[in-house]
């Protein structure tokens, strides 16, 4: 029951970007009350909520039971689970800028995407804490994944290689959690 909100966390921007295609194709295609309801739902509703949700979840992971490796894992897990959101979301902006007639919306859809790794990143922050207090990670290895997560690609690499840190070194020392 502990993962259904990462979980959710993981579905919902996928459930997002399909509400984005359904407003795109349900009307006159890419106009501006098309791209308006999308801006409305992506960045007025959802990004605030998630911010929200994923600040309250991420600082009562370890009231939940969830250990440092638990959390990191499920970070980057998460962070691996938008991957094929983001090559979708960066397809859509390189045709449209291609198309040039509606780089509004590229630049929209890329501010989107760049936005999709905060609530992400979040979770992952709070994980490189909880190491970093348990002894799996120095604070040096969390500081350069700390400022891996502002970037893309990075992001999740920072994410991948602190849970591999961690976990040799838990696995090393099993009494460190």
């Amino acid at each position: 029951m502990k993962k259904v909100p990462l979980i959710l966390f993981m579905v919902i921007p996928y459930i997002i970007f399909a509400a984005d295609v359904i407003i795109a194709l349900a009307g006159d295609g890419l106009s501006a009350d098309a791209v308006e309801m999308m801006v409305t739902l992506n960045f007025l509703i959802c990004f605030p909520l998630m911010v929200i949700a994923t600040i309250v979840f991420g600082a009562l992971m370890k009231s939940a039971g969830f250990t440092p490796e638990q959390s990191l894992f499920w970070a980057m897990l998460m962070k691996l689970t938008n991957i094929p959101l983001f090559l979708a979301i960066g397809a859509m902006v390189v045709l449209f800028m291609m198309m040039l007639l509606s780089a509004p919306l590229g630049i929209v859809l890329s501010l989107s995407s760049y936005l999709l790794i905060i609530p992400t990143s979040i979770i992952a922050q709070f994980a490189f804490v909880r190491a970093k207090k348990s002894g799996l990670l120095s604070t040096g290895e969390m500081v350069l994944a700390s400022i891996g997560l502002w970037f893309v690609v990075f992001d999740v690499v920072s994410v991948v290689c602190a849970y591999i840190v961690a976990k040799s070194r838990s696995a090393a020392c099993p009494t460190s959690t």
